[in-house]
C-alpha cells in the first residue's frame, strides 16, 4: 500500500471563481454546449445539451425530477432501482429521452440474470433515442469493474458510457481505456445506523459512542485512530449483511467464493475487494481476521 500524505482537494473544496466578461445581462448566458465522445462510433453525431446531471441517488435521480431537468435541457442519471413498467409510465408522462441516464451496478459480474443490468438493456433496447448509460459502484478500485465497463462498451458500442466512482487520475485512466466517456469523481463512504457495533481496543461499541482519537479495527487486522465522525439524519432503508445493519452504500471487504481456494494470507489483495451492501449477494464470503 502506498500512503499519499499530500492535501488532495474534495468537491466541496472547489470555488467557481468568476471572470471579466462582456456579457451584459444573465439573460444573454447561453449555457448549451455540444459534445463529442471517445468511445462513442457515431462520430458523425454530437450531444447537444446544459452540461448539468443530476446524481443516480435514491431522492434525486428520480423521474419527477428528470421531469423537470429536461426543461432546461440538463440530464437525470435515473436510480437502477426502476422498472421497465416504471420507465413505460414515465415515457407515456412526456418524459424526454435525450434528458436520461440508465443505470445499472455490477451485480452482473457475477450474475447473467441481475435484475438492474437486465432492466438497463430492456430499457435501452426498447428506446435506443436513449444515449447515456452509468455504471455505478460505490467504489471503482477493483479489476472487476474495469472488466465489466468493457463488457457493457462492447454490449452497447452506439451509447455513451459513464463509469465509476474513483478519485484518481489512474483509475480514471483505466476507465476511459476500458471503454468509458464520462468518469465519475467522489467516494461515498457509507453509514451505520445507532447501535451498530464496531470492534475498538476497549472492546465492542455501539458506533455512536465511539470518539475521535479512539481505536477501532479496521479490515487489515489492526487498529487505527478515529481521526473524524460525522452523523447523519438520514431516512434510508437500511440492509443487514449478516446480522451487520448499515445504508446501501456502505461498503464491505468480501471475497467472491469462487477464489476462495486459491487465496493466502500473501495474495489476498489481488483478490478481496469492496463491495457496497446494496450490490452484495450470497456469491460473496465476508472477509474477518483472526
Amino acid at each position: 500500500m502506498r500512503i499519499i500524505n499530500e492535501i488532495k482537494l474534495d468537491y466541496k473544496d472547489v470555488l467557481l471563481q468568476p471572470k471579466r466578461s462582456t456579457i451584459s445581462s444573465r439573460r444573454s448566458v447561453d449555457l448549451e454546449r455540444e459534445f463529442t465522445f471517445r468511445h462513442w462510433d457515431e462520430s458523425a453525431q454530437k450531444w447537444a445539451g446544459t452540461p448539468i446531471m443530476s446524481s443516480n441517488m435514491d431522492g434525486v435521480g428520480t423521474f419527477s425530477m428528470a421531469m423537470v431537468l429536461q426543461e432546461f435541457n440538463m440530464l437525470t442519471t435515473i436510480r437502477k432501482h426502476y422498472t421497465f413498467d416504471n420507465w413505460k409510465e414515465a415515457v407515456d408522462k412526456g418524459l424526454r429521452l435525450n434528458n436520461v441516464v440508465v443505470s445499472t451496478g455490477t451485480n452482473a459480474m457475477w450474475e447473467d440474470d441481475a435484475e438492474d443490468y437486465a432492466t438497463a438493456k430492456a430499457v435501452l433496447t426498447e428506446w435506443p433515442e436513449i444515449k447515456f448509460i452509468c455504471i455505478d459502484v460505490a467504489n471503482g478500485y477493483q479489476q472487476n469493474f474495469a472488466d465489466f465497463v468493457k463488457r457493457v462498451r462492447n454490449d452497447f458500442p452506439d451509447r455513451i458510457l459513464i463509469a465509476g466512482n474513483v478519485i484518481t487520475a489512474e483509475m480514471t485512466e483505466q476507465l476511459c481505456i476500458s471503454g468509458a466517456d464520462i468518469v465519475k469523481c467522489g467516494i461515498g463512504p457509507g453509514c451505520f445506523p445507532p447501535g451498530q457495533q464496531v470492534v475498538t481496543s476497549d472492546g465492542l461499541k455501539n458506533i455512536e459512542d465511539i470518539k475521535i482519537g479512539e481505536k477501532v479495527l479496521t479490515h487489515t487486522g489492526e487498529y487505527q485512530f478515529v481521526t473524524n465522525t460525522f452523523e447523519f439524519d438520514d431516512k434510508k432503508i437500511l440492509v443487514q449483511i449478516n446480522n451487520i445493519r448499515a445504508t446501501p452504500n456502505h461498503e464491505f471487504y468480501v471475497l467472491h467464493k469462487d477464489h476462495k481456494d486459491i487465496v493466502t494470507d500473501d495474495n489476498i489483495d489481488q483478490y478481496a475487494e469492496w463491495i457496497s451492501a446494496e450490490e452484495l449477494t450470497k456469491d460473496f464470503l465476508l472477509i474477518k481476521h483472526k
